[in-house]
């Protein structure tokens, strides 16, 4: 395997274990490390597919089939079948913690379209060349 080599096979770690399993420790944590961030990294891109598709379904229902007068919380964009209903939740529901999800799902949604730029128009790499066997190898070509 990758992680082990004679060389590492005796002596110590700094751990007190042999280094051979100590390297091993080390590629497991990267490799927990490196999937942990492509879970988080796609549980942002759907949180913000499904935030997104549910801001969106209530808009165009609202659009399709407007609420009572005076039965829509003008924070939340929410809807009550009377307002009675509208202040119990004015009442009770948490405010703040909407307004910072919103802006928590608002920064998500901005850099998922600054990586989406990004990548459109990914950088060119360099051409590879072929010289004839006669060049150099010291000679720098530009």
């Amino acid at each position: 395997p990758a992680w082990y080599s004679r060389e590492l096979s005796g002596g110590e770690g700094g751990e007190g274990a042999p280094p051979g399993k100590v390297k091993l420790a080390d590629a497991l944590r990267s490799r927990m490390r490196s999937q942990s961030y492509e879970d988080a990294a796609r549980r942002i891109v759907v949180g913000v597919r499904v935030w997104t598709a549910t801001r969106e379904a209530r808009r165009e229902f609202r659009e399709g089939r407007p609420p009572r007068k005076g039965c829509v919380c003008r924070i939340t964009g929410m809807a009550f079948s009377s307002s009675d209903k509208l202040q119990e939740h004015r009442k009770f529901f948490d405010f703040e913690q909407f307004a910072s999800q919103a802006k928590v799902m608002g920064d998500r949604e901005r850099l998922l379209e600054r990586a989406r730029e990004s990548m459109a128009d990914p950088p060119a790499f360099p051409a590879i060349m072929a010289f004839d066997a006669r060049i150099p190898k010291y000679v720098e070509l530009s």
